[in-house]
């Protein structure tokens, strides 16, 4: 008699224990790569990554992003409409 085993299920490997080959890196978009090279930047900090390997990673995510997305600082919030509206109408009634 045979028993019905369940299938087997994904084993949970967190991104610091992947080995992050080119290859792996290639199939990633840019917005992955972004949010890898944050999370590395994490991983570091917390010391699960060596300061070697986090260098090597980030210099090679880098090179795959595109120019603006390599800052990982935040981006300028642009001026909501009535802003610029409210700009306008200073600026002509001090032409006035």
């Amino acid at each position: 008699m045979s028993k019905n085993k369940p299938p087997p299920q994904a084993v949970f490997v967190p991104a610091s224990r992947l080995v992050w080959d080119d290859e792996r890196l290639r199939a990633l978009d840019k917005k992955q790569l972004a949010n890898l090279l944050v999370n590395l930047q994490t991983q570091l900090a917390v010391g699960r990554i060596s300061d070697e390997t986090a260098s090597d990673l980030e210099k090679r995510i880098r090179s795959r992003l595109p120019r603006p997305a390599r800052s990982t600082g935040r981006k300028r919030r642009s001026k909501a409409p009535h802003e610029d509206a409210a700009e306008e109408g200073n600026k002509a009634e001090a032409e006035k």
